[in-house]
């Protein structure tokens, strides 16, 4: 029986995988019966020339070592080609992981799902000429994200400990959007669109946001009385949004963020901080787009 080709691209530049050996792993867990393995190390030494020539290698599975940075990057390059992306969630956040089954930092379980190698479509989010996964962010959790992203140490501690410093010191911000042919202002602390239901650490603002469902769900949390965001806070934590007045959602196909300022706008996708050219910023669904190697 011919093995199948499977490459790992192993992010050691995040601190949280460099805790984890994985070519020991990949030893005592990968099915080498199927399995043929090689390995890319993502560091200061790899070149993007090397990284492309390793992906326009011939695989039959390529596997993303890391968290939702690792996984987007990987993705993104990946978009129009019928190789199925495995994941062994070992990052920070592990959004998208989680959504489609992946239990962070378990390594047994991600190779199984390796081994059996069961397969399913996600959608995928186009931003301009780019994509994303999980979700998109303007306002507070773009802002966590800039902090997040220069931290050595992270976990959902430092998160949280980000986000609640953040939170002293909100600003509404006016956000413009259309939707076909119809554009809306409003005035909010943080502008969501998802893709899956969380940002990671299981954390999310609309749990019933899916990547099967052809969908992108908006959610933003208006520019209500201080006093008003410990209940809405609450309320995300319990998962049960629709209890809170403060957070307006909506699923859609399609839509534009509209640059009006004439100014570079600060967001993130998938936890990775971004600033945009001086253009707008149209966002659709791609359904089904991309293979990702699933547990059972």
């Amino acid at each position: 029986m011919n093995k199948k080709r499977i490459l790992f691209i192993v992010n050691n530049l995040s601190g949280t995988v460099s805790q984890y050996n994985i070519p020991k792993c990949i030893d005592m867990f990968l099915d080498t019966d199927k399995f043929d393995p090689s390995l890319l190390f993502i560091d200061a030494q790899m070149t993007e020339e090397l990284y492309e020539t390793k992906l326009n290698t011939p695989w039959d599975m390529i596997v993303s070592v890391g968290g939702d940075g690792t996984l987007l990057e990987l993705g993104q390059r990946l978009i129009d080609r019928n190789i199925p992306i495995a994941m062994v969630p070992v990052g920070s956040g592990n959004g998208i992981a989680t959504h489609v089954g992946y239990t962070p930092r378990d390594i047994r379980g991600a190779f199984d799902a390796i081994n059996t190698a069961n397969t399913k479509a996600i959608d995928v989010a186009q931003i301009n000429d780019q994509y994303f996964f999980s979700n998109f962010g303007m306002g507070l959790d773009a802002k966590v994200a800039k902090d997040f992203k220069i931290k050595k140490k992270r976990s959902l501690f430092v998160y949280a400990f980000l986000t609640i410093r953040r939170v002293f010191k909100l600003k509404a911000k006016i956000i413009k959007y259309k939707l076909g042919e119809k554009e809306y202002e409003v005035s909010t602390y943080l502008f969501n669109i998802f893709n899956s239901n969380l940002y990671g650490y299981n954390i999310g603002l609309l749990p019933w946001a899916s990547a099967f469902d052809g969908e992108l769900d908006v959610v933003y949390l208006k520019s209500v009385s201080f006093w008003r965001l410990p209940w809405a806070s609450f309320c995300i934590l319990i998962k049960k949004p629709q209890w809170s007045s403060a957070l307006e959602f909506f699923t859609t196909k399609e839509i534009t963020i509209i640059n009006f300022k004439n100014k570079k706008m600060g967001y993130q996708v998938d936890g990775d901080p971004k600033k945009s050219k001086r253009e707008d910023l149209t966002i659709k669904v791609l359904p089904s787009k991309l293979r990702l190697v699933v547990p059972n």
